[in-house]
């Protein structure tokens, strides 16, 4: 980071000229090219942080997860299940099979690092979850 100021003895300029450096690649999500930039640059810290986790995503696999604890504890009908979680049946079963993840996809999406292409649309898209690990680490692009 490198505020041309700090170089510039001339007075002329009447606006400062900021550089900043930041890991950056171009990643196709869909349609779109995106810029993704690995780390957000704070201008009052003058430090660099993590960019913020999905909070879409973040309630997504929380809400599996919940679900999760009240199918392992069993002994009732998917629909029983359901209303205890005060959902239909049909969510209920779609939003369960994200508690099934592999460890290392449901970690990257908590701290905010999985592939940029891995969206909250682009995880619900899929009618149906792989079941093998290496499947989905191929299938949401975690290389």
């Amino acid at each position: 980071l490198r505020n041309d100021r700090d170089t510039d003895t001339s007075n002329d300029t009447e606006y400062d000229t900021l550089t900043i450096s930041l890991p950056a690649k171009l990643k196709r999500a869909g349609l779109e090219t995106k810029l993704v930039i690995d780390a957000e640059y704070n201008a009052f810290t003058d430090s660099l942080s993590l960019k913020a986790p999905d909070p879409y995503l973040h309630k997504l696999i929380a809400k599996a997860h919940e679900f999760q604890a009240i199918f392992l504890r069993g002994g009732k009908t998917i629909t029983a299940m359901a209303e205890e979680a005060g959902v239909s049946g049909s969510y209920f079963t779609r939003t369960l099979r994200y508690s099934f993840l592999a460890p290392d996809i449901t970690r990257a999406i908590i701290a905010g690092r999985q592939p940029v292409q891995l969206t909250t649309r682009k995880l619900i898209s899929y009618p149906s979850m792989p079941r093998c690990w290496n499947e989905q680490r191929r299938l949401f692009e975690f290389n």
